[in-house]
């Protein structure tokens, strides 16, 4: 799987460099990597430079059940929560990986982060998310089965220690 995470944050970093925006995206249930990135390609490219407005007032918090019981996912929905960097793969202008919810392997999220913070993040960072919901992402695991996760474009991401 960090193979596939490390190839979709090549291509995505050659490719459009700059800025992910959730406008117009529909939620999707994606197989694997490599679809869901083929259906962000042509978004990214069409949205890049584009500013991402943040307002910590526009997010909600929602259970993690309540995204997973939607077939595909959610689309467009700001969302926040508190997590724990898992995987981290920072290209030249984007970065990716897993992150668990409240520190939960099993509420996990696959991100994308369009605008690198002003520090690296590292696994087992502490941060606070505020994001777009994009649908959902089912990738093959390291034990051969497969594990379905929500999809969020990182807005903004807050690390405890560093940020507050």
């Amino acid at each position: 799987m960090m193979k596939k995470i490390l190839l979709i944050s090549s291509l995505l970093t050659m490719l459009f460099g700059g800025f992910i925006s959730t406008s117009n995206v529909e939620a999707k249930s994606y197989k694997n990597m490599d679809e869901m990135a083929m259906d962000l390609f042509p978004k990214i490219f069409e949205l890049q430079g584009k500013d991402i407005k943040f307002d910590e007032k526009d997010y909600e918090i929602i259970k993690y059940e309540d995204i997973m019981r939607e077939r595909n996912g959610l689309e467009d929905v700001k969302h926040t929560f508190y997590a724990e960097i898992q995987q981290y793969d920072e290209g030249e202008n984007i970065a990716e990986g897993l992150i668990m919810r409240d520190g939960d392997l099993d509420r996990a999220y696959y991100f994308i982060i369009p605008n690198l913070p002003d520090k690296r993040l590292m696994e087992g960072d502490v941060v606070d998310v505020y994001g777009t919901l994009h649908g959902l992402l089912t990738y093959e695991t390291v034990i051969g089965g497969s594990k379905t996760v929500p999809v969020i474009i990182i807005d903004n991401v807050l690390v405890e220690g560093i940020d507050y």
